[in-house]
């Protein structure tokens, strides 16, 4: 197993992606991430203090562990930006590259997060950490090492710096080495209609990311969102 030593952070667990939580007073950690071979993820644990995180794989929708990590998906992304749940259930149970992991401390769930393995990068969809487990910067650690072991550029979305939460949420993630990319990028709504959302995406290998933008863009579009340029 690896363990990482996390310490406390005054901004708490902010979250991946563009997420704007439903409650807005919880924002700080009601986001996503996503990222990491399942192998990895099923012997990985973060050492906190006196308390492990571990990772553990949900093997499909009737995993009791599936309930738990929807409802707080469910709590904590407005609908614009998450899966029904019979979407989510159809991706987990017969995509192979879609994974989730759930967030155990000493045995007990305190969050989730899932994401897609693609030839090339990972993209994280969604991240989110139990109301009663943040401010204790698991987020930053997790991300940490999960990069230091995924051996592959990771990629997620954000929202635009347009206040003070979303600021903060990008000056995190370039904390942990992530870089905001200059080119222009939209989210497909989930529900099928052809809308997009502007947002922004970063990663974790800058260069990398930049020369394949439009290929990436290309597979997350058709392969998380379902959606293909007409």
């Amino acid at each position: 197993m690896l363990y990482c030593t996390a310490q406390k952070s005054p901004l708490g667990d902010l979250g991946v992606k563009s997420c704007k939580s439903k409650n807005p007073a919880n924002s700080d950690s009601d986001k996503k991430h996503k990222f990491a071979p399942a192998e990895f993820l099923a012997n990985f644990a973060v050492h906190n203090f006196t308390k492990m995180i571990e990772f553990r794989k949900v093997e499909n929708s009737a995993d009791l562990l599936f309930g738990k990590a929807y409802e707080l998906y469910e709590n904590s992304f407005p609908a614009v930006e998450r899966r029904s749940f019979e979407s989510l259930k159809q991706v987990l149970d017969h995509n192979k590259a879609f994974e989730m992991s759930a967030l155990m401390i000493d045995g007990d769930f305190a969050g989730f997060f899932d994401f897609w393995r693609f030839d090339g990068f990972v993209f994280g969809e969604h991240f989110a950490v139990d109301p009663k487990m943040r401010g204790k910067n698991i987020g930053s650690e997790v991300i940490k090492c999960l990069c230091a072991k995924v051996n592959l550029p990771v990629v997620l979305e954000v929202e635009h710096p347009e206040d003070e939460m979303s600021a903060r949420r990008i000056a995190f993630y370039e904390r942990l080495d992530f870089r905001v990319l200059p080119q222009t990028y939209q989210q497909p709504y989930y529900d099928g209609s052809r809308r997009m959302l502007p947002l922004l995406l970063m990663s974790s290998d800058y260069d990398f990311a930049c020369t394949n933008f439009d290929k990436i863009v290309k597979v997350v579009h058709k392969e998380v969102y379902d959606y293909v340029e007409k």
